[in-house]
């Protein structure tokens, strides 16, 4: 028979070993309700990752690019001062339903008049003088009445710089040539069409900067990268590595930012064939000169051949593939060849501002060339190859 303090003992026990059971099973059913309680909370998401978008990474040196990215052929080097491209993510139309560069339709601004004219072969000109005679009559009667507009607030431009400040001379000149990039995309489409756009430019001196900016606004980018576009939030970015490079690559990815603004949702070979196009423009006064594909460029077209039905229904996973490079070198003279007969200028022209109309639309591509390109994908497909064969002019505006 136990003593009293021993009974004591035992029931202060008992009752001890009772409560720490009990707050155990408490625990045991707060733990799952903790769980449930973060797992319901909306987590914060990736608007980049979400929205899939676009985004462009350049690497200037064939030895920075990863083990896994594709080389040029041997029989067609790269230009070592050249702007090679690496990986890009995929858009999708919805992420162009409200683009977000879009500020609203052209208003006109009493500033400086500008001259407009057709030439022979049917290209537009821009300048702040009125042609002379002997250039009008070139263009035959058409010409012979000059358009005077106003000039108008076409779009924002931004430029954000991350280290030194650059010479105003070089602001300058960056700002010029991104302005003219619209004047020429302004001209692919009717006055109607057009849109105010805004681009925001960030340039970096230092590429842990640069790429601690990179990965807040894009993911899956080679760190090779050099410059990158969001279209969603209007930002083109652009790492110096030397003044003509920081020139090409800004200007490459505002055009990105501008494309999107102005068309919407465009096909790769498109979207990435104008910002080619356009890379190498250069400026003088009012006029622009777009000098043809480098001939280290050509050269894919003669060794690395794709053909149109393929690039312009290409998918992502092709521009993935070891043919990367002459995706780009395609999509350049593409549309390099369009813009240089007035077939495939009105070709162009109609496309564009049918998706201009409608930016979410995806249009296919292959049927409209069949309905509104003479002669179809097969007659296009023979003067590009032919075209091809030649040394083109450069295009002037």
């Amino acid at each position: 028979m136990l003593s009293p303090l021993k009974a004591a003992l035992f029931l202060l026990l008992t009752l001890t070993g009772i409560g720490l059971a009990w707050y155990a099973s408490e625990q045991s059913l707060l733990l799952p309700q903790q769980a449930r309680s973060s797992a319901e909370t909306p987590r914060t998401t990736n608007k980049f990752v979400d929205a899939k978008i676009t985004a462009t990474a350049h690497v200037v040196d064939a030895s920075q690019l990863s083990t896994t990215a594709p080389s040029a052929p041997p029989s067609a080097p790269t230009s070592p001062s050249a702007t090679n491209n690496a990986e890009h993510t995929e858009a999708t139309p919805t992420a162009w339903c409200r683009p977000t560069s879009r500020l609203g339709k052209l208003e006109s601004a009493k500033k400086q008049t500008v001259y407009t004219w057709v030439d022979a072969d049917g290209r537009k000109h821009f300048s702040d003088q009125a042609p002379s005679r002997q250039n009008a009559a070139k263009g035959g009667t058409d010409t012979q009445t000059l358009e005077l507009e106003k000039q108008q607030e076409r779009f924002a431009l931004t430029l954000h710089q991350h280290g030194d400040d650059m010479p105003a001379f070089f602001q300058s000149n960056l700002r010029a040539r991104i302005h003219k990039a619209y004047d020429v995309l302004a001209d692919f489409i009717d006055p109607e069409q057009l849109q105010k756009v805004v681009v925001n430019l960030h340039l970096f001196d230092q590429r842990s900067q640069y790429q601690t900016f990179m990965n807040k606004h894009t993911q899956g980018l080679s760190p090779a990268s050099v410059g990158f576009h969001n279209s969603r939030d209007n930002i083109a970015a652009a790492l110096n590595l030397s003044d003509k490079q920081l020139v090409t690559t800004s200007l490459h990815e505002a055009v990105h930012v501008m494309n999107a603004g102005m068309f919407g949702y465009l096909p790769r070979w498109l979207n990435e064939g104008i910002a080619e196009y356009l890379e190498d423009m250069e400026v003088s006064g009012q006029s622009v000169r777009v000098p043809a594909p480098h001939a280290h460029k050509m050269r894919y077209l003669q060794h690395s051949p794709i053909g149109i039905a393929q690039l312009i229904q290409s998918t992502g996973h092709d521009w993935r593939s070891q043919q990367m490079q002459a995706y780009y070198a395609h999509s350049q003279a593409l549309v390099f060849y369009l813009q240089s007969s007035p077939e495939g200028r009105g070709w162009l022209s109609t496309y564009l501002n049918q998706q201009a109309r409608n930016p979410c639309q995806t249009i296919d591509i292959a049927l409209h060339v069949e309905k509104h390109y003479s002669g179809g994908v097969a007659a296009m497909q023979q003067g590009f190859t032919q075209w091809a064969q030649s040394q083109p002019p450069a295009h002037q505006y």
